[in-house]
This record gives structure tokens, C-alpha cells and sequence, in this order.
């Protein structure tokens, strides 16, 4: 293990803030950005909630999130428009995890400063994790990270923590995300392989966690129904999710975003590549008798277990199994530096250190070009809606109806600056990507009526008719605008509602 004993030098010393201010030079153009249709669901959802004070114990789109909620709740309430507040709010947050993780890099990866901050640095200025900055609800994975992170530092070492900050860490992870669930798994895998305690010892300290976690799948149960099964629908996708993950984690291939089986008909050599590497790292660990590095390997894999079995691994689900991975290849990179050529192998791992690092970065700011684009072709919406909203605001219902407007998310899909990435589309709303109730109903929320989507109008019911062409609405004459006959993917029909009554239980 890299001892954390020496005393550090002076690059030692500042290596942290030199991480944090590169960081902060990749992702500050972030904060110019808008909202996405789903930043706004949770906004909405946010703004209502003092009107629905018993949503706290409803799911909203299946997931049961309270950190995220109370996150879009003060948001609504205190930044309002202001949405550069909002994405403050998530650096500031992630300020705070790259803090908690140079701490545990520090004690539980054995890690010099200047190699924590190089870890931190690959970490979150990569293509494998900066969806969490570019889509702010996505602040529910540094929640998640965070209150992880947290358990395991606290955890970690001979001195004992108080037992009250680690279940308020764990509350954290659970209110972040529900793969809090493999907590478990991992404080086991940590008393057994990086505290190096006994197996019926690790076993009795995981009980508690086990009885806790079973409480709380209880709890989710009756709160959610586990509406969100989509994430584990399809176990057969299990190996593939993993074995095309495991290839961009080594840097031998892309994103595979679904299309698992096809692309490993193609890439194979690269996945039994990436696997080869994997026991290499894991057999000199073992001839080095360390146990550290088979708990990074198996933390990897348990931390993305709970959406393994999903028909996509996007970057926001791989968020923190991605560290876990670099920790390993770290890790296991030190041992080389233990041979005779040690000055030789140190250059050799540095320049593949920034090599790898160069090229995530030019994809990272080709992300975030992309996202860039998404968020003007979501100004650009906004900025058509008024003959609609004026619909709305006189109590109208309204059929919104797709024409020629294709193009823009075409060349967003078929021309992505950096990696492949998926934007949820929505083919019955204009543009095809934005979600038109959600701006609509964020626009009104002041005074105005929420819009809510609904499959029809109603009999002999009075409507407003537009067709969206690339650049505007165009209001349609009742006599015209005959939508029955139009196919309902190219159908939106909006109903206005008073907004205090509103509370959709998912994203529409």
C-alpha cells in the first residue's frame, strides 16, 4: 500500500487545489446553462410541494428521492428563474464530496495527496461521470456519492467514530438514491478485504446494515410499490451491461448506450481485453498479498450492481462505481513503481496518466458542447410558446401538433460533439426532446394554471389548435385542426389546472 506516512512536500500540499481550480475551469460554463425537461419536473415538483406537504411520502417518477426534492424545493422557492443558482448550488455540493473523497482517498485508498487529487481530478472531469454536472437533478448522485463516501471513511481506521454520524451518512446515501441498497455488500466487503477482519467478523458487523436495509425496502414498498422496475426489468442484460462498461472503464472502447449484444459481436476482443487487464491487476495484487486492491475491483462492480440489469449505463449511473475503478487501477499501477526501473515506470504511467486524462477532457468539453446545444434548442422552445401560453392563461385546452421540426434533435443525435449520449426523447413534444408541459407550467406557475397533459379532449370540449413548425407555433382553425386523425405520437394535448391542486405523481 502507497504509505500516507511520508511528509508531504509542497506540491503535495497545493496538488488539491490545483484539482479543484481545473475542475472548476472544465465545468464553469455550466453555470450557463438552463434547465432541462427534467430539471424543470423537479422544479415544478419543488414548487408545489409546500401546497402537497404529504408528497414527501410519494414517489414522484417511481423514485422515492427526498434529498432531491428538498434540493428543487428550496431551489423553487429561494432561486426562482435564476437557474445559475441552482447549478451553484450543485458545485457547491460537489465541493464538498471532492473534500470527503480526498479524506478517503487519504484513509481508506492509502493515497498521497498529489495521487488523491490526480484520482479526483480523472474522476469527475470525465466522460464517465459529467452528466451529473450538465443535468442538475442529477445532484441526487452527489447525495448518493456523498453519504457512500461518507459511511466508508467513518468507518474506516482503529479509532471509533460516533455511531450517530455514520447512520446520518447512511441516511444521506438512501435519501440520494435507492442504490443505497448495496451498502451492505460493501461495509462487508470493506471490514473483510480492506480492514483485513475476519469473515465471521465482517459477517456480524454487516448485520445491522442488513436489518436496517431490509427496513428500509420495506418502507420503499409500501411508499413506491418499487413503481421504478425498469431499472431491473431485464436481468438477462446483467453480463452485457457490465462487460461494455468494464471496456470503457479501461479505455478500450466508448459509451455502449443499449445495443449491448451488438456491440459486444463487434468489440469482444476489447471486452476479453478489458477482462485480461482486470485479473492481471488482481494476480499481482495476490503475489503482492494485498487485499486492497480485490476490495476496490469487487466495490466497482457491487456500487453498479443496482443498474446492471437496465437497458442503458449512462454516465450518471456510473458516477461513483467510476472512482471505485480508479482507485483500483491506481492501486494496482503502484506496485510497478516497487521494481528496478522505477524512475523509467513512474514516467511511463504518468504520461499514460495524462494521455488519458487529455483525452477524456477534449471529450468531456465535447459533452459539454452537446449539452450546450440541448439547452438552446430548450431556450429556443421557450422563447415560441407565447401565442400558446396565451391560450393557457385563458383557460383554454391545447392540442399541440408536431409538423416539420425534426431536424434540430437529428443533428443533435447524429453529430455529437463528444460521446453518444441519450436525451430522453419525447416524439409527441415539439422539437421531439423538450418537454413542453414542463416549461409551459414553470412559466405560469405565478399566478397562473399549471398545464397537465391529458390523452384527449373532452366531448363538445372548446380547444386551441397550433402546429409546431421548426421556428413557431402556428395557430390551426378548429375546422382544420381535426386531430383525431393525426397519429398520437405527434399529439400533445394540455389542460389547464389550478396550480395549488396540482401534484403529478411522475414526469409528463
Amino acid at each position: 500500500m502507497e504509505s500516507t506516512q511520508e511528509s508531504p512536500g509542497r506540491w503535495h500540499a497545493v496538488a488539491p487545489w490545483v484539482a479543484a481550480a481545473g475542475l472548476t475551469l472544465v465545468y464553469a460554463p455550466v453555470l450557463l446553462l438552463g434547465p432541462v425537461g427534467e430539471d424543470l419536473q423537479w422544479a415544478i415538483k419543488g414548487w408545489v410541494t409546500p401546497f402537497h406537504p404529504e408528497g414527501w411520502l410519494r414517489p414522484f417518477h417511481g423514485h422515492f428521492r427526498p434529498a432531491c426534492r428538498a434540493f428543487f424545493t428550496f431551489g423553487a422557492h429561494v432561486f426562482g428563474d435564476h437557474w445559475v443558482f441552482y447549478r451553484l448550488g450543485v458545485f457547491v455540493l460537489t465541493a464538498v464530496l471532492f473534500f470527503i473523497g480526498f479524506r478517503f482517498l487519504r484513509r481508506c485508498g492509502g493515497l498521497q495527496p498529489a495521487t488523491a487529487s490526480l484520482v479526483l481530478l480523472l474522476w469527475l472531469a470525465s466522460p464517465f461521470t459529467d452528466e451529473v454536472f450538465f443535468v442538475t437533478n442529477q445532484v441526487t448522485q452527489v447525495f448518493f456519492a456523498t453519504g457512500v463516501l461518507l459511511v466508508l471513511w467513518l468507518r474506516s481506521g482503529k479509532h471509533a467514530r460516533p455511531r450517530w454520524a455514520i447512520a446520518a451518512a447512511a441516511v444521506l446515501a438512501f435519501a440520494g438514491k435507492e442504490a443505497a441498497v448495496v451498502l451492505p455488500v460493501l461495509v462487508f466487503a470493506q471490514d473483510w478485504l480492506l480492514e483485513d477482519l475476519p469473515l465471521a467478523r465482517s459477517f456480524r458487523r454487516t448485520l445491522p446494515w442488513i436489518a436496517g436495509t431490509g427496513a428500509y425496502l420495506i418502507a420503499y414498498k409500501i411508499a413506491t410499490s418499487f413503481q421504478a422496475s425498469w431499472f431491473y426489468a431485464d436481468p438477462w442484460l446483467t453480463f452485457p451491461n457490465l462487460a461494455t462498461t468494464w471496456m470503457g472503464f479501461w479505455h478500450v472502447h466508448g459509451h455502449v448506450l443499449g445495443l449491448y449484444t451488438r456491440a459486444l459481436a463487434t468489440a469482444w476482443p476489447l471486452a476479453l481485453l478489458a477482462v485480461l487487464l482486470t485479473v492481471g491487476a488482481l494476480a499481482l495484487a495476490h503475489r503482492r498479498r494485498d487485499r486492497t486492491v480485490p476490495f476496490w475491483a469487487a466495490a466497482t462492480v457491487i456500487a453498479q450492481a443496482p443498474t446492471l440489469p437496465a437497458n442503458l449505463n449512462m454516465p450518471r449511473y456510473t458516477f461513483l462505481p467510476y472512482l471505485f475503478f480508479l482507485v483500483f487501477v491506481i492501486r494496482t499501477a503502484g506496485f510497478l513503481l516497487e521494481g528496478p526501473r522505477r524512475k523509467l515506470v513512474a514516467a511511463l504511467l504518468l504520461v499514460t496518466a495524462v494521455a488519458v486524462g487529455a483525452n477524456d477532457l477534449l471529450i468531456t468539453r465535447g459533452d459539454l458542447q452537446d449539452w450546450a446545444r440541448y439547452d438552446a434548442l430548450g431556450r429556443r422552445l421557450s422563447s415560441e410558446l407565447s401565442p400558446v401560453e396565451t391560450a393557457a392563461r385563458n383557460g383554454f385546452v391545447m392540442v399541440l401538433i408536431r409538423g416539420n421540426d425534426g431536424r434540430p434533435l437529428r443533428e443533435l443525435l447524429d453529430t455529437p460533439m463528444g460521446d453518444f449520449k441519450i436525451y430522453f426523447p419525447r416524439p409527441d413534444d415539439p422539437y421531439g426532446v423538450v418537454s413542453v408541459a414542463s416549461v409551459l407550467t414553470w412559466r405560469l406557475r405565478h399566478g397562473g394554471p399549471a398545464v397537465q397533459r391529458v390523452p384527449r379532449t373532452g366531448n363538445g370540449e372548446g380547444f386551441k389548435a397550433f402546429l409546431h413548425n421548426e421556428g413557431g407555433f402556428l395557430p390551426l382553425k378548429p375546422g382544420v385542426a381535426n386531430y383525431r386523425w393525426i397519429p398520437k405520437e405527434s399529439v400533445v394535448i394540455l389542460r389547464p389546472v389550478p396550480i395549488r391542486s396540482f401534484d403529478p405523481p411522475a414526469f409528463w
